[in-house]
């Protein structure tokens, strides 16, 4: 079968994850089919221009924007600095389509706004942050002519104050576009006018973001009493919001899923409790302090109501919070199924029983953040790594007195009760979990672990439970005893089940894959696919910097029980040798970014070996770091820069007492095929006296490369 034969509507979907340049270039040269396809709308709805790089200019903007101008309905670009105002200017080239457009960190001016507010009246969405050639006070007059508006996001980057014009017109904005219904602003100068003016005229306003807003008082949201709201978002990062605003808010917004109050010094446990008690369908909370920051001064009295309030939670952030300890966590733990990503980085007080009760109660955990929790061991980390084995990123930098990962008593199949009350099925691609299987008198159920972003988009009262084929495991009917030979489950035999719906046997996992149950989509069992049981860990982002006691024995059970990770970070383990690397890189096929470099303080024991290993066994790395590294030489060197063919870049220490110096290194990079190389920090290196960190970054030619060839700074 031939790749044309495929239809319109599958090639067009692989067509849909290659970059612009790709589609461009690359699709659009190969054949007429190919040609034509590389037009279809779906493919250029939203244009992202980022992917080009600094090179871009207003001549190639152009021409690419000439060929789908009429397809494209979001634009956006990031770091093109060289596009001028005539990439926005131009006449003859109209997206008609348009209804979002993103200007951040473009070097624009006022005059740029003012026409495309002239050329598209019918904008939907304008972001203008970072932009050092706008005054955002000129274009706040601009927008008053967009009334469709309904995403209006921007900062006063490079404004001088004047905070009376400033609200004035933002609330002459509001007035001429009633039907707003996200509303970003970063300004120190936005005060309680505007917030009354806000509510006033845009009842649809769902997302509200007034981060570093020093002005804000309880007379702007004093009109809401009384009053609902459709708020689903808010964001008050680095404001003087109180308990008192903060309650106010909250009670008359009872549809609330998302609250950041990071760096909200004013905020207490009182306003947490205020949080827990109204906004129970809550599914995101941040309220992170971030080391030599203000912060929230929230302890375990507040988590411990919102836990019991909000009972659909999906990410829960207190990072560098003092108050924050075990009970708090472990009320999270028990209140909050659905959890799937929590931070505790700094949280000091938090210790194994913690990450012990997370691990127990919430199964759907994706990310976990453990950074600088220095009485976090071992013994916890093992029960999370294998009862979370859907997590993808771990970090547990600075845990001092981690060491002896083992996960080998416990990630191993093991029995399944079927006498629990829930089917957890967890699916990833076309792969899915079948954790615990149980009938009951109530039907099954399945409970689906989706992503963060995809579950943070279901209502309040949306449950992700998806409900089961009933024939998979079904209580008697009239008192007949029922059995489906025909769904295994990847059991050695199947449930039965008594008069009285509940079953009598127990159900043994099997390693081999089962075959019966394929996706279950929208409720039904699709044949043809398979369902299995995960014998591994699922992690895919590990960090263990700085974790000085992490050895051997620990990275040979990460490389025998992760294989599917991607980015591992060792710096400053100088325990770990080359028979543990070794291992690790021939288990780990899809590792892409590694950091085995040492400290200031203590190099790492590596030697050539680990590094031959790595250019034989890490086809898919993508970055390198190695800093102070005494035993590495140009050999070594040489050998990843030929058998990694996608990788973008070397970090390394060079000069004595180091083997690798920079005329060797400029020697072995220069006859590289292929590929465009930079080599950077040659001021630190000079400083220095010939010694210091540099990198080598690479690029294939014709890619979004923003590196000359062979261009030694």
């Amino acid at each position: 079968m031939n790749i044309c034969d495929l239809p319109q509507p599958v090639l067009l979907h692989i067509f849909s994850y290659l970059e612009i340049h790709d589609l461009v270039t690359g699709v659009r040269q190969t054949c007429h089919l190919w040609h034509d396809h590389s037009y279809d709308r779906s493919l250029w709805r939203s244009l992202n221009c980022e992917d080009f790089g600094e090179t871009f200019g207003d001549s190639s903007f152009l021409q690419l924007l000439a060929g789908v101008s009429d397809l494209v309905e979001e634009l956006s670009f990031g770091l093109l600095v060289n596009l001028s105002d005539q990439s926005f200017l131009h006449k003859d080239i109209t997206c008609t389509r348009l209804r979002y457009l993103d200007l951040s960190l473009t070097s624009v001016s006022d005059h740029v706004v003012y026409q495309i507010v002239q050329k598209y009246p019918l904008l939907e969405g304008l972001e203008i942050h970072a932009c050092s050639y706008v005054n955002i006070y000129n274009c706040l007059y601009y927008v008053c002519q967009l009334t469709n508006l309904k995403k209006l996001s921007f900062d006063d980057f490079g404004c001088e104050g004047n905070p009376a014009l400033f609200n004035k017109k933002l609330v002459k904005v509001f007035q001429s576009c009633p039907l707003l219904e996200s509303v970003s602003i970063e300004s120190e100068h936005i005060s309680d006018v505007a917030i009354q003016g806000l509510f006033e005229n845009c009842p649809n306003i769902k997302k509200l973001n007034l981060a570093h807003s020093n002005d804000l008082s309880l007379d702007g949201f004093l009109g809401r009493t009384g009053r609902q709201t459709c708020l689903q978002q808010l964001g008050l990062r680095y404001t003087f919001v109180d308990d008192k605003i903060l309650q106010t808010v909250v009670e008359n917004s009872p549809t609330l899923k998302y609250l950041d109050i990071t760096g909200c010094i004013h905020i207490t446990d009182v306003g947490l409790c205020a949080v827990g008690d109204h906004c129970k369908g809550l599914q995101t909370f941040i309220g992170n302090k971030y080391q030599y920051e203000r912060g929230c001064n929230i302890t375990n009295v507040g988590l411990q109501r919102i836990a019991e309030g909000c009972r659909q939670l999906r990410m829960l952030e207190v990072n560098f919070c003092p108050g924050i300890s075990d009970p708090g966590i472990i009320a999270i733990a028990e209140h909050c199924p659905y959890l799937s990503e929590i931070g505790l980085a700094g949280c000091l007080s938090v210790t194994d029983s913690a990450v012990i009760s997370l691990a127990t109660h919430c199964k759907r955990l994706r990310m976990v953040h453990l950074t600088e929790c220095v009485q976090v061991t071992a013994a916890s980390i093992n029960i999370l790594v294998s009862n979370c084995r859907w997590i993808r990123m771990l970090s547990l930098e600075t845990c001092h007195y981690l060491c002896k990962l083992n996960f080998d008593d416990l990630l191993t199949p093991t029995p399944i009760s079927v006498e629990t009350e829930e089917i957890a099925l967890l699916t990833d691609s076309s792969t899915c979990y079948l954790e615990n299987l149980g009938t009951g008198h109530a039907p099954s159920t399945c409970q689906a672990n989706t992503s963060i972003e995809s579950e943070a988009q279901l209502p309040a009262n949306e449950k992700s439970d998806l409900k089961c084929y009933e024939s998979l495991v079904s209580p008697a009917k009239n008192g007949q005893e029922h059995k489906d030979d025909t769904l295994k489950v990847g059991c050695s035999q199947v449930c039965d089940v008594s008069s009285d719906g509940r079953t009598t046997e127990l159900v043994n996992s099997n390693e081999d894959t089962v075959s019966g149950i394929s996706e279950i989509k929208n409720g039904h069992i699709d044949d043809g696919d398979t369902c299995v049981f995960p014998k591994h860990s699922h992690l895919k982002h590990l960090y263990l910097g700085f974790c000085s006691k992490i050895a051997n024995d620990s990275i040979k059970q990460i490389a025998k029980h992760c294989p599917d990770l991607s980015k591992l970070m060792l710096q400053g383990c100088y325990l770990i040798t080359d028979s543990s690397i070794e291992l690790l890189v021939k288990s780990c096929h899809n590792l892409q970014v590694l950091d085995i470099s040492g400290t200031t303080i203590q190099t790492v024991r590596f030697t050539n070996a680990a590094f031959f290993a790595i250019g034989k066994y890490c086809k898919s790395l993508r970055s390198l770091k190695t800093y102070r590294n005494k035993e590495m030489t140009l050999d070594a060197i040489e050998a990843i820069l030929k058998g990694c063919p996608d990788l973008d870049s070397i970090e390394l220490t060079i000069g004595r007492p180091f083997k690798v110096s920079l005329p060797g290194l400029i020697e072995v990079v220069k006859d590289i095929d292929n590929r465009l190389v930079k080599i950077c920090n040659m001021e630190q290196i000079e400083a220095n006296g010939s010694q210091g960190n540099v990198t080598i970054s690479l690029v294939l030619p014709g890619k979004k490369g923003r590196f000359r060839p062979y261009a030694f700074m």
